[in-house]
């Protein structure tokens, strides 16, 4: 196993989505409210610019607008850009997911959920997001039949 399952203090983090599309959305979706976001892509979906709390900067990507981050997602529908922000994350420190290429990823993103006070992930490591999603709704649904 290549990756150490963790729980990551994102507090007062900063965190910079280069992609504008649907893949993007959900990753917002996944961090809003919990780190401070920006996403930066060429145009931004519908669900995108109706978000609130997050800054959108309309541009193409370069590897100086990852300064000032902690966090870096590349959720572009370009590889080749995907595996350039991976590698300008790198040589800056900066942890950084993919979202089309676990090849170049620092970390992944389970599917998860909070009861009470646990945390529940599930993660296929990037072999089966739906299958990830639907573990993790049994899971839930069994959690709320016991008195944990």
């Amino acid at each position: 196993m290549d990756y150490l399952p963790v729980i990551l203090n994102i507090t007062g983090k900063r965190c910079l989505i280069v992609g504008g599309g649907k893949v993007a959305a959900r990753k917002i979706k996944y961090l809003l409210g919990r780190v401070e976001i920006t996403v930066i892509s060429k145009d931004f979906c519908r669900e995108i610019k109706e978000m609130e709390g997050i800054k959108l900067v309309r541009k193409a990507y370069e590897s100086s607008d990852l300064d000032g981050f902690d966090i870096v997602i590349a959720a572009t529908n370009d590889e080749k850009t995907n595996k350039q922000i991976f590698l300008d994350a790198r040589n800056k420190n900066i942890l950084v997911n993919n979202a089309t290429s676990k090849e170049y990823c620092d970390f992944l993103m389970p599917a998860f959920f909070k009861y009470k006070n646990f945390i529940v992930s599930i993660s296929s490591f990037g072999n089966s997001p739906k299958g990830s999603k639907s573990l993790k709704e049994k899971i839930k649904k069994y959690l709320e039949g016991l008195d944990v």
